[in-house]
């Protein structure tokens, strides 16, 4: 049961980061200014979303801006300067033309 629980909240933690990210389209977001929002409307407690924005960008649906930065996110380290952008694939998931198990919108 805990574990259905957790993997709802990451599905939904997914979905929440593609909805922000469409929000901005076609502008970028910094990672820090994501990660703050979703701490300010109570998703996170901790600012680390690496592992959400690995998941988002190994499906194509958001692409990391800054390569020195991306390849600190894919080793776990939050680096806040690194900008996302979403991707066509991401807009399709976010208006639901294509469904995506793995990701709560």
């Amino acid at each position: 049961m805990k574990e259905d629980i957790q993997v709802r909240r990451n599905k939904r933690l997914r979905g929440e980061i593609l909805q922000l990210l469409y929000a901005v389209t076609p502008s970028t977001i910094q990672v820090a200014t994501l990660s703050g929002t979703l701490m300010d409307n109570g998703y996170i407690n901790n600012p680390d979303i690496a592992p959400f924005i690995d998941y988002l960008s190994d499906r194509g649906y958001v692409t990391v801006i800054d390569e020195v930065a991306s390849a600190k996110i894919f080793k776990g380290v939050f680096p806040p300067s690194t900008f996302l952008k979403l991707t066509s694939k991401g807009t399709d998931v976010v208006e639901h033309t294509v469904e995506d198990p793995g990701v709560d919108v």
